[in-house]
């Protein structure tokens, strides 16, 4: 059984919990997953840190880190030297995910026809 799902076999919508976080959370988030993976020294972290503490009393950012792999033991969240997957998985959905600005700037393709001419002759 994967000891980085809520339940054995649960698929966790990883789009889903990304875009249901703030672009200040998301951007959180991918800080302690990337620094995670990037040097196992940064794969503990204490349960009082705030800023963690803030990201996993998120519904959607204590799924996705608890799908990444961070999992509680005593007074700290701890990622086995063996998730590097889960942690390139919730990275890679991170990556995905627009950041703020990007999601709701329009693109030319979805301007109405005569504002778009006027974009594109102008």
């Amino acid at each position: 059984a994967a000891v980085n799902s809520p339940m054995p076999g649960a698929v966790v919508n990883l789009p889903l919990h990304v875009s249901s976080l703030s672009p200040t959370h998301r951007d959180l988030a991918r800080r302690y997953v990337s620094n995670a993976l990037a040097d196992e020294s940064r794969r503990s972290v204490r349960k009082a840190n705030p800023h963690f503490s803030t990201l996993i009393a998120s519904p959607s950012g204590a799924a996705l880190l608890r799908e990444a792999g961070f999992m509680p033991i005593a007074d700290r969240y701890v990622v086995d030297t063996t998730a590097d997957a889960s942690l390139r998985r919730v990275l890679s959905a991170l990556d995905a995910t627009p950041t703020d600005g990007e999601a709701d700037a329009p693109t030319l393709l979805s301007l109405p026809d005569e504002l778009l001419l006027r974009a594109l002759a102008g």
